[in-house]
């Protein structure tokens, strides 16, 4: 029969690229559900192709959490890109004894349009580029193609 679930401190080192973020999507319904608290550590990939970079997890998807009352703190405590990976990320877990329904109908908050670049090895100028040609895209306004209706 399987014990009860443990907090405690736990360290995972994903190797390279691999990604932090997808392995605390992992563990995180287990220790949100926990007997004591966590504090979980995560060595890789932060920032990768494919899967959600440390900002989506931290700025998107704890928030929808917390909305659903799981107390989550995460900190970034360095990048990691491929090929070398190196990225770390800790969180601490308070766990609680449920968690809430959620419901996502309407947009809330003001929307404030950001674009951040990160660069490791290459010019900053390279990621200030990109970011002008965000910008500049952004600026025009949108323009909806129709898909032909010819079959």
């Amino acid at each position: 029969m399987p014990s009860s679930i443990r907090g405690g401190n736990y360290t995972f080192q994903v190797g390279s690229t691999g990604s932090a973020v997808l392995v605390a999507q992992t563990v995180l319904p287990a220790l949100m559900l926990a007997d004591t608290p966590s504090t979980l550590t995560i060595g890789g990939g932060t920032h990768a192709a494919w899967v959600p970079p440390f900002e989506f997890f931290a700025r998107c998807f704890l928030p929808r959490l917390a909305q659903m009352h799981a107390n989550i703190a995460v900190s970034l405590r360095s990048h990691g890109f491929y090929p070398s990976g190196g990225g770390e990320i800790e969180m601490q877990i308070m766990p609680g004894p449920t968690l809430t329904g959620l419901e996502l109908l309407n947009r809330s908050g003001e929307l404030r349009p950001k674009v951040t670049a990160l660069v490791s090895r290459i010019p900053v100028t390279v990621g200030e580029r990109e970011c002008d040609v965000i910008r500049r895209w952004a600026s025009q306004p949108l323009k909806v193609t129709p898909a032909s209706s010819e079959q």
